[in-house]
């Protein structure tokens, strides 16, 4: 009896040798199955998910890539073409103004002059017979009494001493100016260099 209870714990004991056995084996045949499946997935997962890895999709990317910066290029292209549009612009805005602000300064000059012209032709017509009689006076006097005079009168106003000596006779402007540059020089050579302003042949 005892030797029958030997038995069966020593069969029972092979036995459950035997399937730990197995089942370590069936652990470790899983294990080396799976790992035999990640070591495929990583060799043909990154071949599947890498483009570069196909030539086609390679040069599909390649000419993508160089649309993009085609059109960034144009783009940019564009935006200084538009800057510069906008800048010329500004400055033909900025041109036609100052034309307008000179076309109105030329006008006004235009007037000022016209009006300086009727002032001045009024100012002739009222003064032009005293002037002629004041002429006559000096055409009247000696050289000497005539440059004490002209002296007198240059001190008040030059032009009239001027406009006086283109009033009289050639011979007579010259005599009075001779006098007058014996008497006070510098007064003499200002009132020629007024004579030659307005008539350069006046003194020859």
């Amino acid at each position: 009896m005892i030797r029958r209870v030997g038995r069966r714990r020593i069969l029972a004991g092979l036995a459950a040798a035997n399937l730990v056995n197995a089942v370590a084996a069936a652990a470790i045949l899983a294990v080396v199955s799976l790992a035999g499946r990640e070591s495929r997935a990583q060799q043909t997962v990154p071949e599947a998910l890498d483009p570069l890895a196909d030539p086609v999709k390679a040069e599909a990317l390649e000419r993508e890539r160089t649309f993009r910066e085609l059109v960034e290029e144009l783009r940019a292209k564009k935006a200084e073409i538009e800057r510069r549009e906008a800048d010329i612009s500004e400055r033909e805005r900025q041109v036609v103004i100052l034309r307008e602000e000179l076309a109105a300064e030329l006008e006004a000059v235009k007037e000022a002059r016209a009006a300086l012209a009727r002032e001045r032709k009024a100012f002739e017509e009222l003064r032009a017979p005293s002037f002629e009689r004041l002429l006559k006076a000096y055409e009247g006097m000696e050289p000497d009494n005539a440059a004490k005079a002209l002296a007198e009168l240059f001190r008040r106003d030059q032009m009239v001493v001027v406009d006086l000596l283109l009033g009289l006779k050639p011979r007579q402007a010259a005599a009075a100016l001779d006098a007058l540059a014996a008497a006070q020089p510098e007064v003499a050579a200002q009132v020629s260099y007024e004579i030659w302003k307005r008539n350069p042949k006046r003194l020859r």
